[in-house]
């Protein structure tokens, strides 16, 4: 359980949700963020960035390296609260819509079928 946090009137934390679920729940948000700490894993690319490009919503990203590598194009990059801040205050003032063309070029290349044949080479 977690503690009771004050959220302003326009956010919401519903806690766990059940994985059938998420995408209902990502399907609501205006952006989606990414707020990954810089630690050892600095090549990672959240997995979840897929999960936000399937509900075709805009992305906000901490400066990881993998993801820049990966997604240069289709997620904005932060580099601490105020720059957060300022281009989701861009993206939601401009009512900004995400290169739906590119993230389905995206979700198309990371087919799990695709992932498995890839690692099955690998072990080969």
């Amino acid at each position: 359980d977690l503690d009771p946090i004050q959220f302003p009137d326009n956010v919401y934390f519903p806690g766990k949700c059940k994985p059938e679920e998420k995408f209902s729940y990502l399907e609501q948000f205006d952006i989606c963020m990414v707020p990954f700490i810089h630690n050892k894993t600095k090549h990672h690319c959240p997995s979840k960035i897929l999960d936000y490009m399937k509900v075709k919503k805009n992305i906000l990203c901490t400066n990881v390296l993998g993801t820049i590598r990966e997604f240069p194009q289709c997620v904005d990059f932060f580099s601490d609260a105020t720059d957060f801040t300022s281009k989701a205050a861009i993206i939601l003032r401009e009512k900004r819509v995400p290169n739906l063309k590119l993230y389905k070029k995206h979700l198309q290349n990371r087919k799990w079928e695709k992932t498995l044949s890839k690692y099955s080479e690998i072990l080969k």
